[in-house]
């Protein structure tokens, strides 16, 4: 991701070979690439980083998958202003149950998308979205809320009269099929007068 300036910010994991299942972050701030960091640092398997820059609060995001147990996945979070150390990772999905799977975060300008449902066979999937509002997250919503499994979502943050408009689409539909592409959008705050996450 890019910030307005000339500074860019990369995150990856690495599947297979040394240090596989583990976040990792660098940045460019236009005097060359810093080391390498470890953002996630546990011993339990981490996947599926997404970076985005919020320029409401001047800061880097991250948010992954993480695989508490065989069972439960939940969606952790890390975040730093630029120029500072990172703050401590925490969830954003504060579900704690025991057979809960949350997938495939996505992120921009403070909002963050995930799909999750129970970790049993033939159990519906929901698309949920948080919002940041420093210092932490605000609660998480179910968004698609549909009879039938809800999977990888793409996000869009747009202003439209003064208010941000979080607008989302994602899969539905079972395993083997047919599939749909769904969509849904909602408004919040009042950028015009300073809000924003």
């Amino acid at each position: 991701t890019l910030d307005g300036d000339i500074n860019r910010y990369v995150v990856w994991s690495r599947p297979i070979g040394p240090g596989k299942k583990e976040i990792y972050y660098r940045e460019n701030t236009g005097f060359g690439w810093l080391p390498i960091q470890n953002l996630s640092g546990t011993s339990t398997p981490s996947l599926s980083p997404f970076i985005d820059f919020n320029p409401y609060v001047n800061g880097i995001h991250v948010v992954w998958e993480e695989e508490v147990t065989g069972s439960k996945v939940q969606i952790w979070h890390r975040w730093k202003q630029v120029g500072m150390p990172w703050n401590p990772s925490f969830t954003v999905a504060s579900d704690t149950s025991a057979n809960k799977v949350a997938r495939s975060p996505v992120m921009e300008d403070g909002f963050v998308l995930f799909s999750q449902g129970d970790n049993l066979i033939g159990q519906l999937t929901d698309i949920f979205y948080n919002i940041w509002q420093y210092p932490g997250w605000a609660g998480w919503v179910n968004f698609s809320q549909t009879p039938a499994s809800s999977n990888y979502p793409h996000i869009a943050i747009h202003e439209q009269d003064c208010i941000i408009k979080l607008n989302c689409i994602w899969t539905e539909g079972y395993n083997p099929g047919p599939y749909e592409v769904r969509y849904n959008t909602t408004g919040f705050g009042n950028p015009c007068l300073g809000g924003g996450p």
